[in-house]
């Protein structure tokens, strides 16, 4: 079955609705709708199922997984999804659905599916930072290191309940495979993004003192390219 994961932007909760017909609904009538904590379509179910003689719950079956995703909607709830994937289930489900306007999630799935080829195509006048960020993981050396790290990433990003954790694992990943392949400076620059998107957790409200062991690692990691990049300066003169 189909799903759609769906985010509420300002209380950070997350929902995996299911699309199509109600098979939870169509074998266990209105105990779904309790479960997921929908009290107006419990209600109608519980209420109406007897008067109707069945006939609101035949309704439901067909109907109820859009209902559902439209009252998500009116509180606020947002598809996880890119432009091409939304528009698909909204053509599906028969309801326009709103997207997370975040350009992690989305460029990362772009991304994923261009050829070590196409990349090596893209003007530079067309990237944000991020996409920037994306472009150059593959290290100026035809490393296939970058669709990879965008594969796993979706997973990531889909998976947490904050997009900076997400992007914060992903720029850790950059900044290793580019110390590896001895990029100092694109390796130091990816470690000072992944702290600041720490800091932005922490900013919202995280408690410190569970990332102070990351930004730990990561302020060596920095330090540690930067005494690399001095001695090798050193030694160039």
């Amino acid at each position: 079955m189909a799903t759609i994961k769906m985010k509420n932007e300002t209380t950070g909760q997350f929902k995996e609705v299911p699309v199509g017909f109600s098979w939870t609904t169509f074998f266990f009538g209105w105990f779904p709708a309790l479960l997921r904590g929908d009290w107006k379509n419990f209600l109608i179910l519980f209420f109406l199922t007897i008067p109707t003689l069945g006939i609101i719950l035949i309704v439901y079956w067909f109907k109820y997984n859009k209902i559902y995703i439209n009252d998500l909607i009116s509180k606020g709830f947002k598809a996880v999804l890119n432009r091409e994937e939304a528009e698909f289930m909204s053509a599906k489900i028969g309801t326009p659905l709103p997207i997370i306007n975040n350009t992690f999630i989305s460029l990362v799935h772009e991304y994923k599916d261009r050829t070590e080829e196409q990349f090596h195509h893209i003007h530079n006048d067309q990237f944000t930072t991020l996409n920037e960020r994306i472009k150059t993981a593959e290290y100026k050396k035809d490393h296939p290191l970058t669709i990879k790290l965008c594969s796993e990433v979706i997973e990531i990003a889909e998976d947490q309940p904050s997009l900076n954790i997400a992007e914060y694992i992903f720029l850790k990943k950059i900044g290793v495979a580019h110390e590896k392949n001895g990029d100092i400076q694109s390796a130091s620059n990816s470690y000072k993004c992944a702290k600041n998107n720490i800091n932005n957790l922490i900013s919202s409200g995280k408690n410190a003192a569970d990332y102070a062991a990351e930004i730990g690692i990561l302020d060596r990691k920095i330090y540690k390219l930067q005494e690399l990049r001095i001695r090798n300066d050193m030694d160039a003169s």
